[in-house]
């Protein structure tokens, strides 16, 4: 959050590391950061179709941590266009069912 380019550092060496040994779902974890670090550098236009991406790779994998990390980055950028009903529901239909119990 503090550092957005810490954030794509982290990110480029996480995707070189799933590339290199086969493993998507790390490299689903490096795209994340990628997002997330377009968020808080303020690029919502990039940041927004990124959690789609990653949030429909966890899905198809049945990862729901993933999933549930890339929807709430979802929640976030639509918060910040003053969308909050609409991230509400989101949090609502689709994050709170996949969050384990307790």
């Amino acid at each position: 959050r503090d550092s957005p380019e810490m954030g794509r550092l982290i990110a480029k060496s996480l995707r070189t590391e799933a590339r290199e040994k086969r493993r998507p779902v790390l490299g689903g974890l490096a795209e994340i950061l990628y997002a997330f670090a377009d968020f808080f550098d303020g690029k919502l236009h990039l940041a927004e179709p990124e959690f789609e991406r990653t949030a429909t790779m966890f899905e198809l994998i049945g990862d729901s941590e993933g999933l549930a990390f890339s929807l709430l980055g979802t929640v976030a950028v639509w918060r910040r266009h003053g969308r909050a009903e609409q991230a509400y529901s989101l949090c609502h239909s689709r994050i709170l069912p996949i969050l384990p119990e307790g």
